[in-house]
């Protein structure tokens, strides 16, 4: 699914989906439950 949606996006947006300056902020979602990144989030965002 990744893949597809990586094709999709570069087919679109003519950039590259692995391009880490198109990004603001990457969570690894395998290693972090819903609460605990909605609370590293608000973290950054309220300093």
């Amino acid at each position: 699914m990744a893949k597809r949606r990586a094709n999709l996006y570069s087919y679109f947006d003519k950039k590259d989906y692995d391009d880490p300056k198109l990004y603001d902020l990457v969570l690894n979602m395998s290693l972090l439950s819903i609460d605990k990144a909605e609370e590293l989030i608000c973290k950054l965002i309220n300093g």
